[in-house]
């Protein structure tokens, strides 16, 4: 209840004395609790067993973890991405955040770039633009989807729909 898991992440993050500890020194270092157990029970735990190490000894520190985390709470990187780094993480001492830069990981979420790549998308495919306009919720779809292309993956894709609404 101290953290508000649910009882098979309570029991999962509490079946062993090293897993809890971890579990709380990267929900010290900032991590949301909630996060913290989703991303070490379904993500960090399969990946140590798989490569037959105990959390404790693992290339995966608390800080580096709860960093990993911050950067998808912040958005900075997405599900996606973040799942990656952590499994660079395996292989490099380099932080989160060295190796979401060094992959071009980062997310663009600058409002004002995102917005001027949305009219660009906007006035390239007018009739998309137009069937938006209209009330036709498929075009959001295709107009984001172009802005993905154009940001080459890098745009928010929840920042670019709540610009795309207020367009």
């Amino acid at each position: 209840s101290q953290f508000e898991l649910t009882e098979e992440q309570a029991a999962q993050m509490s079946a062993e004395r090293d897993v809890a500890d971890y579990f709380e020194a990267v929900v010290r270092e900032g991590a949301a609790p909630l996060v913290a157990a989703q991303w070490i029970g379904s993500r960090l735990l399969p990946a140590l067993k798989e490569r037959g190490l105990e959390i404790r000894l693992g290339p995966v520190p608390p800080g580096r973890m709860a960093e990993l985390l911050r950067l998808l709470a912040d958005e900075a990187v997405n599900a996606k991405q973040a799942r990656e780094i952590l499994a660079l993480m395996f292989a490099s001492e380099r932080s989160p955040s060295a190796l979401a830069e060094e992959k071009g990981f980062t997310q663009i979420t600058d409002p004002e770039a995102l917005s001027a790549i949305l009219d660009r998308v906007m006035a390239d495919h007018p009739d998309a633009a137009a069937n938006w306009r209209s009330g036709k919720k498929q075009a959001a779809g295709f107009l984001i989807g172009q802005a993905m292309r154009r940001s080459h993956g890098r745009a928010n894709p929840q920042l670019l729909a709540r610009l795309l609404e207020r367009k």
